[in-house]
């Protein structure tokens, strides 16, 4: 069994505790349960519909919670495996991407040290790439923030002046706006219709419509850089200026200032605590903190650190503050519901970051390949909290240069696994929280070295109390049966699903145009120049015309790799120059938005390149 296939098991495995019970489901289409087993939907080939699965304990009949359902939907063909050995199937080799259409999955999306962005698909194996699109930006990223509930990813590029939203999956441009000063820091409140942009040096804040991305209000601050805390429960939107030391309170559904105080300048941190509800800055210049009443601005106290906090964070549940001091090591843990500070842990090595998940706190280290994991449940008033040290890597991040402050750590789909991006070794790590203190799988990035990396979760999302759902397509009519699993309570159902073809009319418009991809270029030649002729046709002999081409070529078993745009020679025809560094075989994807061909492992092209 590979690596890979024993990864999954140990996944599923990982969530097969608790509860013992047996479950009911539901097929539901658009909202609606199926009315009968094999009833046919009246779906549109390659549109959009809602599928959903409501599941309910069998002795109860209550909804049931916190489940982890894989689903996904694959032609009914003769021969295929039963229901319960496609699912076997499944966890030891991963979905057939080329048949199924996954109801589940999540991909990596990551900045690179190039300034350019990248989707990774963790379960595609390309030859040796997993690359699915590529974005190179002009300048560096300030900021980014994706919105799961509307699909979107937003990003602050601050030597352009940009604010820009973009398509997580295609990584395609939507709309971007131009603001008179550097955009820096973001904040998004949930099922909000604001963007709230930081100045990176002038003491601005602005609230930018999400919908038209149009400038909706500004607010001037003083001077300096801005940070952001916020208040989600009430909506209160927390801006400090360190140029003058101005901070105001910002309601973000009416756009109102509720305050605006001059407290001291030279701030490093600001975070909110809900559990507390205070507010709270670090001051450098002197060894303690600040808090603040929210709704006034008024000072209520100071809090007794070691050492300068030059970094303030809240653990998820609200109720510890740490104060870090990355240079020295330092981190000052405080219980927000007293005050008092209670913990000071000195690390080895200097760090520069601190993530949250649900049952940890990372602490990436840069001058070492370790990450410092503090296991939040053992943080206690007067007992020493658990804390590991765990390898990612081989190579310390700041070996590459100044990183900069974009999160390398995002939570899997779950909550008990997370991926850590280690740009010096161009690799993400993959740790499983429940298992061996060390990463469980390394994913080799094809892009420049990674210093950034979300998960774009696709899986099927708890929507209401016992329904699971998602959206998908089928581009064919025909015959389909849904095929659903949970791992424990185990239930597995396969449902037959069928797309009327002779009573629908299909657009033709959204099926995409099937194409042939091949090299015209003869007798490639390893370290000699070449411009690498490609053709591409459709299937029905019509050369393709597209300016948008993106071509990737790799070498298998090594880190060679060559991305450019190939140019339009003529019609159906595209030129790449470039030199193969030696004699073997390569390997070969196209991308183009408009020729609806993106970097499959069907569209993979070999190519030998002899020996001079």
């Amino acid at each position: 069994m590979s690596k890979h296939s024993s990864l999954l098991i140990f996944f599923l495995l990982l969530f097969s505790g608790g509860r013992s019970y047996a479950l009911n489901m539901e097929l539901l289409i658009n909202g609606k349960p199926l009315a009968e087993p094999d009833a046919v939907i009246p779906l549109q080939a390659g549109k959009q519909f809602a599928i959903g699965f409501r599941i309910t304990d069998s002795e109860t009949n209550l909804p049931a919670t916190d489940l982890f359902p894989g689903a996904w939907i694959r032609p009914r063909t003769p021969g295929r495996l039963s229901c319960e050995n496609a699912v076997r199937n499944y966890l030891a080799q991963g979905s057939n991407a080329n048949q199924d259409i996954s109801l589940n999955g999540y991909t990596f999306i990551t900045v690179n040290t190039d300034n350019s962005i990248a989707v990774m698909d963790p379960r595609l194996h390309l030859a040796t790439s997993n690359l699915l699109a590529l974005n190179q930006l002009n300048s560096r990223v300030g900021n980014w923030q994706l919105v799961s509930d509307k699909q979107l990813l937003y990003l602050t590029l601050p030597d352009e002046g940009l604010l820009v939203e973009m398509n997580p999956t295609t990584l395609q441009i939507n709309k971007q706006i131009l603001l008179d000063h550097k955009p820096t820091g973001l904040a998004i409140f949930s099922r909000s219709a604001i963007v709230w942009v930081a100045s990176e040096n002038a003491g601005k804040v602005y609230a930018i419509d999400r919908e038209t991305l149009t400038l909706l209000n500004q607010f001037d601050i003083g001077k300096g850089a801005v940070q952001f805390a916020i208040d989600p429960k009430n909506h209160r939107l927390f801006a400090y200026s360190g140029g003058d030391g101005q901070l105001i309170a910002i309601d973000s559904l009416t756009q109102q200032v509720q305050f605006k105080r001059s407290i001291t300048s030279g701030i490093t941190g600001i975070a909110y605590s809900a559990t507390a509800n205070r507010l709270y800055l670090a001051q450098p210049l002197l060894d303690h903190l600040i808090s603040i009443e929210p709704e006034t601005g008024t000072q209520l106290d100071t809090i007794a650190i070691v050492d300068k906090a030059l970094d303030l964070q809240i653990t998820p549940d609200g109720r510890w503050l740490l104060a870090a001091n990355g240079k020295s090591g330092v981190v000052n843990l405080v219980d927000t519901r007293n005050g008092q500070m209670t913990h000071v842990l000195q690390f080895k090595h200097p760090f520069d970051q601190i993530v949250f998940s649900k049952q940890y706190a990372y602490i990436r280290h840069t001058d070492s390949a370790n990450a410092s994991l503090i296991h939040l449940p053992t943080l206690q008033a007067g007992e020493d909290p658990s804390v590991i040290e765990v390898p990612f890597g081989a190579s310390a991040p700041d070996t590459i240069g100044e990183l900069p402050r974009l999160s390398p750590v995002a939570m899997l789909p779950g909550g008990h696994s997370v991926v850590v991006a280690n740009p010096a070794d161009r690799t993400i790590f993959l740790f499983m929280e429940g298992g061996m203190k060390v990463p469980m799988n390394a994913f080799k990035t094809w892009t420049a070295s990674p210093v950034a990396i979300k998960v774009h979760d696709h899986s099927l999302r708890h929507s209401q109390p016992g329904i699971y759902q998602t959206t998908t397509k089928i581009v064919d009519p025909g015959a389909y049966e849904v095929v659903f699993y949970t791992p424990k309570p185990l239930l597995i159902r396969c449902m037959p699903l069928n797309i009327e073809s002779s009573k629908v009319i299909i657009d033709k418009s959204v099926l995409p145009v099937q194409h042939t991809v091949e090299i015209e270029s003869k007798n490639i030649i390893a370290g000699r120049a070449i411009n690498l002729e490609i053709s591409i046709h459709q299937r029905n002999g019509e050369l393709s015309r597209a300016n948008d081409l993106q071509v990737l070529l790799i070498r298998p078993r090594t880190n060679w790799q060559h991305r450019s745009y190939a140019k339009l020679s003529k019609k159906g025809y595209y030129t790449v120059n470039l030199i193969f560094p030696e004699s073997g075989n390569y390997k070969l994807l196209v991308n183009s938005d408009q020729l609806q061909l993106k970097p499959e492992q069907s569209n993979i092209i070999s190519i030998f390149v002899k020996k001079r």
